[in-house]
């Protein structure tokens, strides 16, 4: 399914004659550009490099640690996996806050698109008089 670019050629704002297709550039060929071919072999690199870094902090981190709480509750395990359920936890309370404001914006978008096309004039579509047809 093609997108089209926001231009300024027709009544509703999208310039038919450009279009992209997912996975392809602007010109509509489908092979990647040098430069994001590069990048690409870049993330790559840098998602190796962070695994490696991820799995020797792990390997370094396996003895077993006390969590205590109230009422005498403890529990045993190793240190690498208190810390992931400690950075998943905060990651997940993160996403939860950022949530409100992401609905909260959709909400707002929705009544200004709606309040947008109220405003538009509906000479768009021009109704012909009765003799004509």
């Amino acid at each position: 399914m093609p997108f089209f670019f926001p231009g300024e050629g027709s009544p509703d704002g999208f310039d038919r004659t450009r279009t992209f297709e997912a996975g392809a550039g602007v010109t509509g060929s489908r092979e990647p550009r040098d430069a994001e071919l590069a990048m690409r072999y870049v993330r790559w690199i840098i998602r190796l490099l962070l695994f490696v870094v991820v799995l020797t902090f792990a390997v370094k981190n396996t003895e077993l640690v006390t969590v205590r709480y109230y009422l005498g509750a403890q529990w045993e395990a190793p240190l690498i996996f208190v810390l992931l359920i400690a950075f998943c936890a905060g990651a997940l309370v993160g996403m939860m806050t950022g949530l409100g404001q992401l609905f909260r914006q959709r909400r707002q978008i929705g009544g200004l698109k709606r309040e947008l096309r109220s405003r538009q004039p509906q000479a768009a579509h021009p109704v012909p008089p009765a003799g004509e047809a």
